[in-house]
């Protein structure tokens, strides 16, 4: 047998680092994500929005997003700058940031305890001002700092606009800390950022902490103002004057791929995180003291437009997020959106389809408290809608501990009877909070005409109202403070529509320009969604100025950018449709534009399952196409049906995962009966078909319709060939595993013996193929089409599909035990790790990969090859280790539940039984969760196993019992007779364990002893385990007998 080596990790391409989709779960169990494989920082960011008291403002406001952004680019930077050896860097987030909080954090001095801790906060006099949990100002004095860190194994500690050096010396006297790196008072955002980004790449690269320290204010020296000066150093006195200590990185051969970034969050699905928050003190400190799973259930923000309402339900989401470990999902309401929707979207946030029943959702939502925000619930307009959301508001609230939050002007309709409910009316600015705004927009705008000076004036004339003081600063900006302040005159904000008015007054000074930037506005006032600036420039016909357009519209707000996405306000789309309303002929010419245009965004997103939700991106898309096409199949439309129809196509897995299949279906339906037989039209069906399979009651007719789809004469062979393999996809689904067998191999031959073959589409048939033949356990026969899919991927450029076909490729050379072939395919998987997307695809293979290893050490160990078992127990505990932080990327419960429960197995084998027990743990966790019974059975066995090395020896065997009636239980119910044998083997075998020292001579156990044998007994009996009976009642005669 050849020596199997531990793989070489080290080599990583330098990318943006990848995000954990649950971040609580890694924050105070770094053992979760492998830190060990990182050099792991803790980073504490403390920005209270109140004081102690909750009735004044903190002493120094800090930007909680601002500065968490800064600290992320401050990685990106180092990981850009290290060099091609460095260890990744693992940055988390400790939330909320209270002294509690970071005391769990710090309570680990194993191999993945966290290294560095980076604190941004105020400090004074010897003091840390960090949150409590409601988000409130809480002191934490030096000393008890110090006490905090001394079961921790972090060797840095940087104080950043809080340094203290009496702290300081604490840290580096009293615990293990060797040096500590502050300012007393923030720097600039660009210095920070600067000496983070070389500090952590010189830590990274391996350098001595005081080296980096060095190499980080020298390139502070290089940029204009870099307040190096500002920068101080506490080394322990332990270190003399030539003992320049490095922090301990990860052996080079067992290092992550790619950099790392934990939130600390429970997972968070499209919520809008932007810096700058103000103000609202007093309602957040009310909505802080409401906990989770108490009332309200139903809260409403409601107050005019631009007074902040999202703005504000924003902030508590993001601030609070830690509070709801069922996640955070936030939904904007738009005019085309259906309850049914946004029940999908619910069920997404469970890890659920979104074509799950109501009543499953509800179910699972019942675990957890989660929190629901609904931004804009005036836009959804149609009464049945509005009755149906009421009564799906009122099942959350009754059946579940989830949190609904609703944004509008009124919602009094939605409220739900019998639900404990709240509404928060948000209204203008204090005059202390208005004028700090002022000033903040000012300064950021570089607006010197508003200044200290004329702030009052200003102020006046805005009535304190956030629009208008944001508004009234770009006008300042553009024509000066004295234009500004008489345009401000003109808005009363107990006028009807003062912001429409403003909006229209814009909208018609701009118009009077030449290459006016309202062209756009004209052109894009039919999407009802955000759209990106490609597409701006699409709709400006690539106008030589069209980015100087753009930013002329963000600068009067006639249009709004977040996140790379601009939009125009539903007000400002009113007053153009009022002014120069799109109709006929021009409207249809610019549909075609869109519809061009999304047709090859579309065709370019890869697909995902359907419980991954929508990004943003991807929902505002997709609003925007359901707007053309519920435009373009109005009889009146010119456009031809083939153009809407290739919309659909492209656009289809898009209103699957959101959902909408129905909608789709209805949409489709009256684009088929006006097209004439063709390619065009067999794509359709094929999609209608893929659709109808997902509405209840809907498969057989969505089968036939596939069926019929091959037999459509004059259509391209390719597009035929799809077609058969949507049937063939069906017939699985369906469990007809020999007729989709036949008739995807057919497909493929049929395919292949003409010419113009298309090398994807032939790929993808390959790869249905060849699951087809696994699902008959046809192993062997399924290997030359996984093979051949591998090739026409390959051929085609498409690295992800590429992946997925190496992944399935090695599992059925597992099942046929071909080990070194399935070795070698998975390696070339990983050729460049950091390039798989998404990394849960990456994850996968890495767990394949130790399964790999895991059977090379088994048959090592059975030859008595002592060596060659271990180093393939080393190549198998680094690629699931390696497997973890990816896993915990995505959606992947029974992925990672698997690889917990190898890696536990194999950690126990070696000896290693603490840690063991630990990810044992973790899996059986994740399989309750799921409600995986046969799975969490056999977990709650090795869970047994490990707790009676642990415990029963030391006379402690109840919890290992425990886990076995568990699983014994599960087993009955499953009626897996495999695992209740080997749950009453383990009983017999702990009992054994137990009695040895009252046997031995000691009987002041055995009454303890007996007593546990009875349950033991009553177990056993439930599930007729006859031969462990006897052994039980065998040694319960050795126990009383004298």
């Amino acid at each position: 047998m050849n020596k199997t080596p531990t793989p070489d990790l080290s080599t990583r391409a330098h990318t943006a680092p990848q995000a954990i989709h649950d971040g609580r779960a890694v924050l105070h169990d770094p053992g979760a994500a492998a830190l060990r494989r990182y050099l792991p920082v803790l980073a504490v960011i403390a920005a209270p929005y109140a004081a102690m008291n909750s009735g004044q403002d903190p002493l120094n406001l800090l930007d909680r997003v601002a500065e968490w952004d800064l600290m992320r680019a401050g990685i990106d930077d180092a990981t850009a700058r290290a060099g091609d050896g460095a260890a990744p860097l693992a940055l988390v987030r400790l939330t909320p940031p209270t002294a509690q909080q970071l005391a769990e954090a710090l309570n680990h001095d194993g191999p993945d305890a966290y290294r560095v801790v980076h604190f941004v906060c105020y400090g004074e006099r010897d003091m840390l001002y960090l949150e409590d949990e409601n988000g409130h100002e809480s002191y934490a004095v030096a000393e008890h700092i110090a006490n905090l860190f001394k079961p921790s194994g972090a060797r840095v500690v940087i104080l950043e606009g809080c340094f203290s050096e009496h702290m300081a010396k604490l840290l580096v006297e009293q615990t293990g800390v060797e040096t500590v790196i502050g300012t007393r008072r923030k720097v600039l955002p660009a210095n920070a950022q600067t000496f983070t980004g070389h500090f952590y790449a010189a830590l990274s690269e391996g350098q001595t902490i005081r080296r980096a320290y060095r190499g980080a204010l020298a390139a502070l020296k290089q940029q204009e103002n870099g307040q190096g000066e500002r920068f101080e150093l506490v080394e322990a006195d332990a270190l003399e004057s030539l003992d320049d200590p490095a922090i301990p990185l990860p052996p080079e051969d067992a290092r992550a791929h790619c950099p790392l970034v934990v939130g600390g969050d429970p997972p968070i699905i499209n919520l809008p995180q932007h810096a700058g928050f103000l103000g609202r003190r007093v309602m957040l400190s009310a909505l802080a003291h409401d906990p989770p799973g108490e009332n309200p259930r139903l809260i409403a923000f409601e107050g005019g437009v631009g007074l902040g309402k999202t703005w504000l339900a924003a902030e508590y989401a993001g601030r609070f997020a830690w509070r709801y470990p069922g996640g955070v999902l936030w939904i904007a309401v738009s005019p085309l959106m259906q309850a049914r929707e946004i029940v999908g979207q619910i069920a997404q946030l469970a890890e659920l389809s979104p074509y799950s029943d109501e009543d499953e959702v509800i179910a699972r939502l019942q675990h957890e408290p989660a929190l629901i925000v609904l931004d804009g619930v005036e836009h959804l307009a149609a009464k049945a809608e509005r009755d149906a959301l009421r009564a799906l508001l009122g099942r959350l609230g009754a059946e579940t501990p989830a949190r609904v939050i609703l944004t509008a002007p009124q919602s009094d309709d939605l409220m739900p009877p019998g639900v404990a409910s709240r509404v928060d009316l948000v209204e203008a600015f204090p005059p202390k909070t208005a004028r700090m705004l002022a000033l903040r927009l000012a300064v950021e705008r570089h607006v010197e005409a508003l200044d200290v000076d004329t702030i009052d004036e200003f102020l006046e004339r805005t009535y304190h109202t956030p629009w208008m003081i944001d508004h009234g600063v770009a006008l300042a900006g553009a024509g000066g403070l004295d234009g500004a302040l008489e345009e401000l005159t003109a808005y009363k904000p107990d006028m009807p529509e003062p912001l429409a008015l403003y909006l229209r007054r814009r909208i018609t000074l701009l118009a009077g320009e030449p290459d006016s930037a309202v062209g756009l506005l004209i052109r894009a006032q039919h999407l009802p969604d955000a759209f990106d600036r490609a597409l701006a420039h699409v709709l400006l016909r690539g106008a030589d100025q069209a980015d100087a357009q753009i930013d002329a519209l963000l600068r009067f707000h006639l249009l709004r950018e977040d996140d790379g996405l601009l939009r125009i306000p539903p007000r400002a789309r009113a007053q153009i449709a009022t002014l120069s309303p799109l109709e006929g002929a021009k409207a249809d010419q610019v549909d075609s534009f869109i519809m061009r245009y999304l047709v090859q965004h579309w065709a370019k997103t890869p697909e995902r399952s359907l419980e991954t939700p929508l990004t943003r991106a991807e929902q505002a898309m997709l609003n925007n196409t359901r707007a053309v096409v519920a435009r373009q199949i109005r009889a009146e439309s010119t456009l031809p049906r083939a153009m809407v129809a290739r919309l659909l196509v492209t656009a289809a897995p898009a209103y699957r995962r959101a959902g909408l299949a129905d909608e789709f279906w209805r949409s489709a339906q009256p684009v088929r009966e006006t097209l004439g037989e063709g390619t065009d039209y067999a794509r359709l069906q094929i999609a209608m078909g893929e659709a109808l399979s997902l509405l209840p009651g809907k498969r057989q007719e969505a089968g036939y319709l596939l069926q019929m789809t091959q037999a459509l004469a004059g259509v391209d062979r390719n597009v035929l060939a799809g077609a058969s393999r949507a049937y063939g996809e069906h017939l699985m689904a369906v469990g007809e595993v020999q007729a989709a067998e036949e008739t995807l191999g057919a497909a493929l031959k049929a395919l292949l013996t003409g010419k113009n073959a298309n090398v994807r589409v032939a790929a993808a048939l390959a790869r249905s193929w060849a699951d087809a033949l696994v699902a008959q356990r046809r192993t062997r026969a399924a290997l030359s089409r996984y093979e051949a899919a591998l090739a026409g991927y390959r051929q085609a450029g498409m690295t992800e599909q590429m992946v997925e076909v190496q992944r399935d490729l090695s599992e059925a050379l597992l099942r046929l035990g071909e080990m070194d072939r399935a070795r070698t395919v998975l390696r070339e998987a990983l050729d460049a790790p950091c390039g798989i997307e998404p990394p849960l695809l990456r994850g996968q293979v890495y767990y394949r990969l130790g399964l790999v290893e895991l059977v090379t050490a088994a048959r090592a160990h059975k030859a008595g090859q002592a060596a060659e078992r271990d180093a393939a127990w080393d190549a198998a505990e680094v690629h699931l280790r390696a497997a973890l932080p990816d896993l915990l990327s995505g959606r992947a419960a029974g992925d990672l539940a698997q690889v917990y429960h190898e890696l536990g197995r194999l950690l126990a084998q070696r000896g290693e039984v603490d840690e063991a027990a630990a990810h044992v743990e973790r899996s059986r966790a994740l399989y309750e969760r799921a409600d995986k019974t046969l799975e969490l059975a056999g977990v709650l066995l090795t869970l047994g196993k490990l707790l009676g090395s642990l415990r029963v020896a030391s006379g402690e065997p109840d919890a290992a019992l425990d886990a076995v009636y568990r699983a014994l239980a599960l087993a009955r119910e499953a009626k897996a007779e495999p695992v209740i044998s080997a749950a009453a083997d383990l009983i017999v075998r702990t009992h054994q364990i137990d009695a040895r020292d009252v046997l031995s001579g000691d009987p002041s156990r055995r009454e303890d002893v007996l007593a546990r044998l009875a349950r033991s007994h009553e177990a056993l009996s439930k599930a007729g385990q006859t031969q462990a009976l006897e052994a039980l009642e065998s040694l319960q005669r050795a126990l009383t007998a004298d």
